[in-house]
């Protein structure tokens, strides 16, 4: 993957959609969100940017609600994306930043910046022109929408999924979350991202409160902010974890939009 030189013009822009919700029953929000441009602040935030489609980078990161100072060490991964994503081009770049974020999370703990045990999940994309990768440790996910096909890219560091078919929590690895350092092997995926596709990165609390079915239908159909709509479909279902959602919609020539708009 390569972004484009200095010297060279394109027009093609993606908007970025961003929402996160504490939910209906946590105090507060835990989770974190972040784009090349803005991170998250506070229990309840959105917005709507506007993204260079030849490169920008999108992330996610849910604070371990199960152990204190889960809030810090969503923060710390936001922070090494941060840091880290920003020259991201490849697979092993990818790997490099969870780990990076791995290792920042424990060496706050061990200083006294956060509690033994604190941790996040993570999941993070990279997007250059027709290009994308993604990357992901724990359970928050991304998705693909092509088309009417909504596909996961993501793979979940979950227990087996139980009798009931309902999904596991009990996370296999993490960012953090244990009393000793330990390494970690991210999940890393580079793919094809045409011009119409959608990506959407989320936390469980999406996930668990609204079905594929109908995160694929809302993807479709809410074009002026799917990231509400989305936040809002959960909020609805129960609400009953903190909630993000980024969505990255299609890509369009900013240029002709902007004179078709002057001469409308």
């Amino acid at each position: 993957m390569e972004a484009r030189g200095e010297d060279e013009v394109d027009s093609t822009r993606r908007h970025i959609w961003v929402a996160t919700h504490q939910g209906l029953v946590r105090p507060h929000n835990q989770d974190r969100t972040g784009t090349s441009s803005r991170r998250s602040a506070g229990d309840v935030d959105s917005w709507k940017e506007l993204a260079d489609a030849e490169f920008f980078w999108v992330c996610v990161a849910d604070g371990m609600g199960g152990h204190a100072a889960g809030n810090i060490a969503s923060d710390v991964a936001i922070d090494a994306m941060f840091q880290s994503l920003p020259t991201a081009r490849t697979e092993a770049d990818i790997a490099d930043a969870a780990n990076y974020a791995n290792r920042m999370i424990y060496q706050a703990m061990f200083s006294g910046e956060g509690r033994m045990r604190m941790g996040s999940t993570l999941v993070a994309a990279v997007v250059a022109a027709d290009r994308a990768m993604v990357g992901n440790v724990g359970d928050s996910r991304a998705y693909k929408l092509s088309g009417d096909e909504l596909v996961l890219l993501s793979k979940d560091d979950t227990l087996p999924t139980g009798k009931t078919g309902q999904r596991q929590h009990m996370l296999t690895q993490s960012l953090g979350g244990l009393a000793y350092q330990t390494s970690i092997a991210p999940h890393v995926l580079r793919f094809a991202f045409d011009k119409a596709d959608q990506l959407l990165l989320c936390s469980d609390g999406l996930t668990d409160m609204v079905g594929e079915s109908e995160i694929a239908k809302i993807l479709r159909e809410n074009h002026d902010d799917p990231a509400d709509a989305l936040v809002a479909a959960a909020l609805g279902g129960g609400g009953r974890d903190n909630i993000s959602a980024i969505v990255v919609g299609p890509a369009f020539d900013f240029a002709k939009a902007g004179s078709a708009m002057a001469s409308g």
